[in-house]
């Protein structure tokens, strides 16, 4: 079974798009970006800590789902 799912604490995603997808035991994430934040305007390095911080998020959402 495929699951998608979206946190909503990121950047809303424009289009048909997921921030991760789950299949079986494995764990994609995926498309992440910094367009459309306030960060999109930093640098390179700013934009990179920005993109950690989304996965963190995803990886965190994911964990608490397994919890409850």
């Amino acid at each position: 079974m495929v699951e998608r799912g979206n946190d909503q604490g990121l950047p809303q995603v424009a289009g048909p798009y997921v921030d991760a997808t789950k299949h079986n035991k494995t764990f994609y994430i995926s498309g992440l970006t910094v367009y459309g934040t306030k960060d999109q305007s930093f640098d390179m390095s700013g934009q990179r800590s920005d993109i950690l911080g989304q996965e963190s998020a995803i990886l965190e959402y994911e964990r608490r789902s397994k919890i409850d």
